[in-house]
């Protein structure tokens, strides 16, 4: 049996593949992202759906779970002799580890803005991460929204990619360039989304330019473009290598069960399949504090 991290599936006429980063196979090196051959049967235990081809099966922990909503939809494409276990279960578990995970890292973000009333957007930046980005985290009028990784688009050009990071609400996004010297420059700014704060979460010190000049975004340190200044605030993140993945892996899933990893860094110059833009919406649980709501993996699918 092999294992899948950050997997998820593609159904084509009742047919379906899984891809993923596969880990204890004696022919591939461990994180190699690859696709298996057609599925034959779905099963799974209380932690994985287990993926049988002709010759392999494939165990995809849940918490593993690459959140994309036409992922999760295509199991209702599927024959009902493809699953030997009950379907909705399947899909439950998923989206139930899923918000385990969003809601997790919500929270983390959230807990760097403990000075900030009010609404505001929060954009998590690395060096180590692809274009950059890692997430971002936008209070409005007590509604929560949140872009994962997989949830930016990828405009490619023939010179240099751009990045597009939306909020759900149909012509509000920001637009940037990723060079490799680590500096982006972004070319659109949504002034509704102020004030903006950066986190670098990575190792290294990233350049920003925007409308308002340009900024040093030092590794750990939170930072707020401003006409007026430049705005650097105290370091925000105790450790420089910290990341909002390492510290959520553990309430996202069992302690013992391990999570997919980040992927490796692309060059701004490299091109890559673009991916649709993708947001998380979730009204206020109780009516109180911005803290107490979360974010339900339900309202992530269907609303894209």
């Amino acid at each position: 049996m092999y294992t899948l991290k950050n997997w998820k599936v593609e159904a084509h006429h009742g047919k379906m593949i899984v891809w993923g980063e596969v880990y204890g196979h004696e022919k591939y090196q461990d994180g190699l992202s690859l696709h298996t051959s057609m599925i034959q049967a779905v099963d799974m235990d209380d932690r994985h759906v287990l993926f049988s081809t002709k010759n392999s099966v494939y165990s995809c922990a849940f918490s593993a779970h690459a959140v994309n909503v036409k992922d999760v939809q295509a199991f209702d494409q599927l024959p009902d002799e493809l699953f030997a276990c009950d379907r909705k279960i399947v899909k439950k578990k998923i989206l139930d580890a899923v918000s385990a995970g969003l809601n997790a890292v919500a929270d983390r973000l959230q807990s760097f803005m403990q000075d900030v009333s009010g609404d505001y957007t929060l954009i998590l930046f690395d060096t180590d991460a692809d274009y950059y980005f890692r997430w971002m985290l936008q209070i409005r009028d007590g509604k929560k929204y949140l872009v994962p990784q997989n949830g930016v688009a990828i405009r490619e050009g023939s010179v240099q990619d751009s990045v597009l990071i939306g909020n759900g609400v149909k012509g509000q996004v920001m637009k940037y360039f990723p060079f490799a010297d680590n500096r982006l420059t972004f070319y659109e700014w949504e002034d509704s989304w102020e004030p903006v704060f950066f986190l670098n979460a990575g190792k290294k010190d990233i350049r920003l330019e925007c409308s308002y000049g340009s900024f040093a975004l030092k590794a750990g340190e939170r930072l707020c473009p401003s006409r007026e200044s430049e705005k650097n605030l105290e370091p925000v993140i105790e450790k420089e290598a910290e990341t909002v993945e390492e510290v959520t892996s553990s309430a996202a899933s069992p302690k013992d069960e391990a999570q997919a990893d980040v992927k490796k860094p692309v060059s701004s110059q490299q091109t890559g399949d673009s991916q649709g833009k993708s947001s998380v919406y979730a009204e206020e649980q109780t009516g109180g504090s911005q803290e107490q709501s979360s974010v339900s993996a339900e309202e992530y699918l269907s609303g894209l």
